[in-house]
């Protein structure tokens, strides 16, 4: 019975990391739409805009490559003009 339990653990943790693999490669494009329905949603209400921003950052932490975003981050020059006029 614990052997059937244990298998049954094990495939369900492998379909799991399958899920969110194929999750983590279709991010970029679900954040592309997202983007685009925020500058949408911007002028006709703060709560479209606040709701697909707040959903784009959800999906940045469930892609999890922040050593790869900081590392992109740090290289652009537009983000660094920015960083420093703040």
């Amino acid at each position: 019975m614990k052997k059937i339990i244990l298998q049954y653990d094990h495939h369900f943790i492998l379909l799991i990391s399958v899920f969110m693999q194929k999750i983590r490669n279709s991010i970029d494009n679900i954040n592309s739409y997202l983007l685009m329905l925020v500058a949408f949603f911007l002028p006709l209400t703060v709560f479209g805009g606040n709701l697909f921003s707040v959903l784009i950052f959800l999906l940045w932490i469930i892609k999890s490559d922040f050593k790869n975003d900081f590392h992109r981050l740090k290289n652009n020059a537009l983000v660094i003009a920015v960083l420093i006029y703040l």
